[in-house]
């Protein structure tokens, strides 16, 4: 990305620095938060932090459609004026409300929200000994589903499943089946009833959507949606571009700090991460950032089948599932551009750090024991 301050089309000098202060600011806790000594708890803390303000979002989301209009924050302007009417659904009470948007401005934004409460709900409720928590993590996981089920993004509702799929084969894998058999149960119990609450509210608007991901090839389904993004990214945009665009061509950098008077270097239109990738840095870029990732979920899979002590492992596998869905999600949105990207590298620099401090206090006590 820095020799591509130098390419002929980056749009200017400011937009340029200001793409790389972005990433380098979204990268930044790989820097500074894998040094700390990070003990176990701290990492349960913020895990716990993380799940709570997406449980809170899911509930916000929850609070929506059952008070219209009272909880519900301004719309993004921009999509409240190009989307307005198709981002609303029809309850059986015959109110006209935005998908529930938990915390964001974004109709259908508590999907993501309710995506993190089931992953993280049902780690919470593999590790926590506390009644109350695990009542709560079933509680926020059931929430969180409701929020998917009425937002109606079936891409999101696909990755949850993904996810939460790959925790519980994480948890089989180091050959915990009772643990596994029965969250397993517990989670397809919640997903029937929060499936049937939703139903309840939204009614057939929640059907007709969801039923498509049967009735159409999954395949399909994305290739109208996003599919076409990638397609032209493979097709037109890398033979265009080997060597990236410039920098300062899309996003809000070229919206702040942009000539969108230089024809030469005229804003592009990003929908999907690997677009962004491809733009900012070329085929280099496009290879090592994707890297990066699975070097990430890498670490979080030896941790996973590690036999370090407490809950470090479980940890781990929820951190892994939460990478799947992460590296998912580029496919559909440019993920790893904002506060999506910031959290994926601390939650994974966290682990790092919590990692390392144990092994040391581990060959510590080895060490005062000889």
């Amino acid at each position: 990305m820095a020799a591509q301050v130098f390419h002929p089309n980056t749009n200017t000098i400011f937009s340029a620095v200001a793409q790389i202060a972005l990433i380098a600011s979204i990268l930044a806790p790989l820097l500074w938060v894998a040094r700390l000594p990070i003990q176990e708890r701290t990492l349960t803390h913020l895990l716990t932090a993380f799940w709570g303000f997406h449980c809170l979002s899911s509930f916000f989301g929850l609070l929506q459609v059952y008070f219209p209009g009272r909880f519900q924050p301004p719309v993004s302007q921009v999509i409240g004026e190009m989307y307005h009417d198709s981002l609303k659904i029809t309850l059986t009470s015959g109110a006209d409300v935005f998908r529930p948007m938990g915390l964001s401005d974004m109709p259908g934004g508590a999907a993501t929200a309710g995506m993190y409460s089931t992953i993280f709900g049902l780690m919470f409720f593999l590790t926590s000994k506390r009644s109350l928590v695990r009542a709560g993590a079933l509680g926020g996981i059931a929430i969180g589903l409701f929020c998917i089920y009425l937002s109606q993004v079936r891409s999101v509702l696909i990755m949850t499943g993904i996810c939460c799929c790959v925790l519980l084969a994480c948890l089989a894998y180091r050959g915990e089946w009772r643990r596994t058999i029965f969250a397993g149960g517990m989670l397809a119990a919640i997903l029937v009833v929060s499936f049937s609450w939703a139903v309840a509210v939204g009614g057939e608007s929640v059907t007709r959507r969801l039923s498509s991901l049967i009735d159409d090839d999954m395949g399909e389904v994305y290739y109208k949606n996003r599919g076409h993004f990638l397609e032209d990214t493979i097709n037109k945009q890398i033979p265009q571009y080997p060597l990236g665009a410039g920098l300062g061509r899309w996003g809000m950098m070229h919206r702040y700090f942009g000539n969108s008077d230089d024809l030469s270097s005229k804003p592009i239109w990003v929908e999907i991460m690997w677009t962004g990738w491809l733009l900012d840095g070329g085929l280099p870029l496009l290879l090592a950032y994707p890297a990066a990732l699975a070097m990430a979920c890498w670490f979080a899979w030896r941790v996973t089948i590690s036999q370090l002590p407490g809950d470090l492992p479980i940890q781990a596998a929820a951190i892994l599932a939460y990478n799947v869905g992460a590296i998912a999600v580029t496919f559909n949105y440019p993920y790893f551009i904002g506060q999506g990207g910031l959290e994926f590298w601390l939650l994974n620099a966290v682990l790092f750090g919590a990692v390392h401090f144990a092994k040391k206090r581990a060959a510590w006590e080895s060490y005062l024991e000889a």
